[in-house]
This record gives C-alpha cells, sequence and structure tokens, in this order.
C-alpha cells in the first residue's frame, strides 16, 4: 500500500488531505485579499541572503504582513 509521500509503509496517511486543507486556506485568503502589504511599523526585509538565519536550512528573519480584505 502506497501513500504517495514518499516516506514508505510508515509515511503519515494524513499528509495528503493536511496539505490540500493548507493549500485550500491559503487560496482562500488570497482570494478574499486586494493586496498584501508589509505591516505598517515594520522594518523592510531583507533579501540579502547574509542576513537570513543560521541553521540548518538558512531562512529569512521574520517579518509581518497585512492583507487587505477585498471590498
Amino acid at each position: 500500500m502506497s501513500f504517495g509521500g514518499g516516506g514508505g509503509p510508515r509515511a503519515c496517511p494524513g499528509e495528503q488531505v493536511a496539505k490540500a486543507r493548507l493549500f485550500l486556506a491559503a487560496v482562500t485568503l488570497v482570494l478574499r485579499s486586494s493586496a498584501v502589504l508589509p505591516d505598517a511599523g515594520a522594518a523592510q526585509v531583507s533579501c540579502d541572503p547574509r542576513t537570513f538565519e543560521p541553521g540548518l536550512v538558512q531562512t529569512p528573519r521574520r517579518y509581518r504582513v497585512r492583507f487587505v480584505r477585498r471590498q
């Protein structure tokens, strides 16, 4: 029996359902918004990899955004 996650027989059977729900939530958020803007008081995000958080995988520093509701 294959679950399609690439993890073999011990893969999580709910993984595909969870991914589908996350995708639907993200699409709903985007469709209900007319714009995604930086938070008013937040500093500008740098795309320079030298400013990323070190670790196993480098990630950008945390930032805040706001969604403008569609009228």
